[in-house]
């Protein structure tokens, strides 16, 4: 009977509730005081990584034991076991960000009485759409501009940071198409901004970008979320995105702590059609219009500034047509509201738009800083002389690992917490991991101190400022 028990334990997974959010745990068991995976434990975990679609979802892996043996004994037995789990996941090519502890005896969910009490103490709970309580950053969120549009009508929207975005007539999936739209706009384009909002430059293979700026866009009509149709698209223009620097459109994967970026697929991505500056009409006599129509247009790389007149003797055929074409160069392209490929994104899609470009540096190394803290702080690396902010690729309690951080590249360690008017805060400048070093990995004690709102702002604020070295 119990030998039966056993064999439906081994395979129990279920539904609890973690911080008021559904989440899927999963438990992996072991023999008796070991920490090597077992057939069935293989088994659990295989059917996990299949689930596993949103490289974004963050897992919290815990290990356990039963109370044989000393206190000392069962925490290094249970935090092997949580390295058993983790390093299955890392090796099926799992990318996800993990949060791992372990309690040895501490927490058990019986009396450990006797060998089937203790038996279900051997475990590894894996815990998905974890969530970790982080600091509340609320009262440093960017400001939200709001622009009410004819969507009817093409529409140039210009943000308080230099953003340009172009929505081009009929472009939104409505109900009502009579109905006024209202955009909402946010801009970050410091690094501050991108580390009080929970923004990263990294994309979901956690490697490192470069950024030229991050905006968050939403629309609405009639107080609903609305987005563009299908075959739409609109054209945003970012403040620090020059011509064919090699910048493009990345996507936000909201994880539970952490944005991260992926790239829109490229079968999805369309030509930016010609933006019209103006359109007028004229009757020239009493059978003849004259329509006058304003335009920018990219061919072949060159951006042309386009004036196309028709005389129409009948309101659908025109009997006369003029173009005329003037090449704009650089400077007049930089004074006109022309979008050009070279110089805009094309976006399909509303929410975290960044601009971005990988950062490939010659040579990586991994970073494990040490939180003197009885909290868990937001831990990111802010680079010094780019934009470019790095988020933790997993804790291990009190351990914040970073890999894949560019070696001879100083930059910041930033760490803070926030909780009910209390601001604790650490940093270390000017870190620089030597490409030479022998160690593949370099370990840093880091101590939270408690600061003011105003010096937290100051110092947030001073990673902004470019160090080269």
């Amino acid at each position: 009977m119990k030998k039966k028990l056993f064999s439906i334990v081994i395979f129990l997974s279920f539904q609890i509730s973690a911080q008021e959010n559904q989440s899927q745990k999963t438990l992996i068991y072991f023999d008796k005081g070991s920490y090597k995976l077992t057939a069935q434990g293989t088994q659990h975990l295989d059917a996990l990584i299949l689930s596993i679609t949103d490289p974004s979802e963050e897992l919290r892996i815990i290990g356990h034991t039963d109370s044989d043996s000393d206190v000392k004994y069962n925490e290094k037995l249970s935090f092997n076991r949580t390295q058993s789990v983790k390093n299955y996941l890392i090796s099926h090519n799992i990318n996800n960000r993990l949060h791992i502890d372990w309690k040895g005896e501490l927490k058990p969910i019986n009396s450990n009485t006797n060998e089937s009490e203790k038996t279900l103490n051997r475990r590894v709970e894996i815990i998905r759409n974890y969530k970790e309580n982080v600091s509340s950053t609320d009262r440093f969120k960017k400001e939200i501009q709001t622009f009410l549009i004819n969507p009817n009508r093409d529409t140039v929207i210009t943000g308080n940071e230099g953003t340009q975005i172009f929505i081009r007539a009929g472009s939104f999936n409505l109900k009502n198409n009579s109905a006024p739209v209202e955009i909402k706009l946010a801009e970050f384009y410091k690094k501050s901004d991108l580390i009080l909002n929970n923004l990263s430059t990294s994309t979901i293979e956690n490697e490192a970008l470069i950024s030229a700026g991050t905006i968050e866009i939403e629309a609405f009509s009639e107080d609903q979320k609305i987005d563009l149709k299908e075959e739409a698209s609109i054209q945003v223009l970012f403040t620090n995105k020059k011509a064919d620097d090699g910048m493009e459109a990345y996507y936000a994967r909201e994880g539970q702590t952490v944005t991260k970026w992926t790239t829109e697929p490229k079968d999805r991505t369309l030509e930016p059609e010609p933006v019209i500056i103006s359109k007028s009409f004229k009757i020239r006599n009493l059978d003849t219009m004259e329509i006058k129509t304003e335009m920018l247009l990219g061919v072949n790389g060159l951006n042309y500034k386009v004036l196309k007149t028709e005389y129409r003797g009948h309101p659908s055929k025109p009997f006369s047509e003029k173009t005329e074409m003037d090449l704009l160069d650089s400077r007049q392209l930089a004074s006109s509201i022309f979008f050009s490929p070279e110089r805009a994104l094309t976006v399909r899609t509303f929410g975290r738009i960044n601009c971005d470009k990988n950062f490939d540096p010659q040579s990586v190394k991994t970073l494990e800083i040490i939180a003197d803290s009885d909290v868990l702080p937001t831990m990111v690396l802010s680079l010094d002389s780019i934009t470019t902010v790095i988020p933790f690729t997993r804790r291990e309690q009190n351990k914040f690992i970073f890999e894949n951080v560019p070696a001879n590249t100083s930059f910041d360690i930033i760490a803070f917490y926030i909780n009910d008017g209390e601001i604790l805060f650490g940093q270390a400048e000017n870190v620089i991991l030597k490409r030479e070093d022998i160690n593949d990995v370099t370990e840093i004690p880091l101590q939270l101190k408690s600061m003011s709102e105003k010096d937290f702002r100051l110092a947030v604020q001073n990673v902004n400022d470019t160090r080269n070295y």
